[in-house]
């Protein structure tokens, strides 16, 4: 078993919220649902745009805030996109000039993170980085994307090689040649 920590590939598309309030209205995606919030905006408030068009370019994915994997309609509608939707909420918005976009918002999160045993910093009670992680492999549960009960806020991992590669998203984005997303195997066990 191997766990990755999913980051955004800044070389694809940036987005923005087209609403400046979109944030204070929405809040953090930290585990916590948001879909009943979310289906209260109208379109425009689920709109979004590109930050830098000229400097980075289309992917399967994009970099939106920490908390959220952002992806478009062709990712949603691959195997991949099934297994996003079994990690939590699938939140549709569009991208201006471009089309639907989809905000999956991880609910899936388990007590995995050995406290014992990781190397990492604190400020006050919160993990703000991670040196060295290990993972209690017993607390993963069935979801490929989750978040880890310490790093909620920030951080999505991926957990692979566990012998089902129909629903492991490190594969699936793999073999789909998909792009927008960085993996670093942060643990193996």
């Amino acid at each position: 078993m191997k766990v990755f920590l999913i980051r955004s590939d800044h070389r694809c598309y940036s987005l923005l919220p087209k609403d400046p309030a979109f944030f204070d209205k929405v809040g953090l995606f930290d585990g916590q649902p948001i879909e009943g919030i979310w289906s209260r905006l109208d379109d425009q408030e689920r709109a979004f745009q590109v930050r830098e068009p000229d400097t980075t370019r289309a992917g399967g994915f994009h970099d939106l805030v920490l908390g959220c994997l952002v992806y478009g309609d062709a990712v949603r509608m691959s195997k991949v996109g099934g297994i996003l939707g079994k990690s939590g909420e699938v939140l549709p918005g569009t991208i201006e000039g471009y089309g639907p976009v989809f905000v999956l918002n991880p609910l899936a999160s388990y007590p995995c993170f050995d406290l014992e045993r990781s190397n990492y910093r604190k400020a006050g009670t919160a993990v703000v980085q991670v040196f060295e992680h290990v993972f209690l492999p017993d607390e993963i549960g069935d979801a490929s994307v989750f978040k880890a009960q310490v790093r909620k806020r920030t951080s999505i991992y991926t957990v692979s090689d566990r012998g089902d590669p129909e629903n492991d998203f490190y594969h699936q984005y793999q073999e789909a040649c998909l792009s927008g997303l960085i993996f670093e195997e942060v643990w193996r066990s």
